[in-house]
């Protein structure tokens, strides 16, 4: 029994992912395209990691060995972070968005939008754009409800 228990220890720990770095673009990422910065302390990288809200697909992960992970590669995954596993979860119960309600809300934004006319695709992407960053958390809910890898793009399809 014993041997057992240490084999299962031995299984989970070759499955944690141990991240040493992070890369991610610049806030003013307009005037840096292109450039990375680096990000080495353990602590932020924790804190990136535990808040589903602030994922995007432009950061890099970077572990012990050199391999490079984006945010959908971790998440489900163990861990580590210096001394800390933890398990990456997108989830999005957290952000307090249930099917129902966000079916109910694309519905009104979509209603909204077809007694207002005729819109442009670029009016949909904007119009989308802004009603994601008034509503923190609908962008994980979209992700986790319809498997949709671009919240923005999801919203102005049913907007235009």
């Amino acid at each position: 029994m014993k041997h057992i228990k240490l084999f299962e220890a031995y299984l989970n720990e070759a499955k944690v992912i141990n991240i040493i770095k992070m890369l991610t673009p610049p806030m003013n990422s307009d005037a840096n395209r292109g450039k990375l910065d680096t990000v080495e302390d353990l602590e932020e990288i924790k804190t990136y990691l535990t808040d589903p809200e602030s994922f995007t697909d432009d950061d890099m992960f970077i572990d012990d060995k050199g391999a490079e992970y984006f945010i959908d590669d971790l998440i489900g995954k163990n861990v580590k972070i210096g001394k800390e596993t933890i398990l990456v979860n997108e989830s999005a119960s957290a952000s307090g968005w249930s099917k129902a309600q966000l079916d109910k809300e694309l519905k009104e934004l979509s209603d909204g939008a077809r007694d207002a006319g005729d819109i442009e695709d670029s009016m949909a992407f904007d119009i989308a754009d802004s009603w994601i960053s008034e509503n923190p958390g609908v962008e994980l809910a979209i992700k986790k409800y319809y498997n949709a890898t671009d919240a923005q793009g999801f919203v102005a399809n049913r907007i235009a």
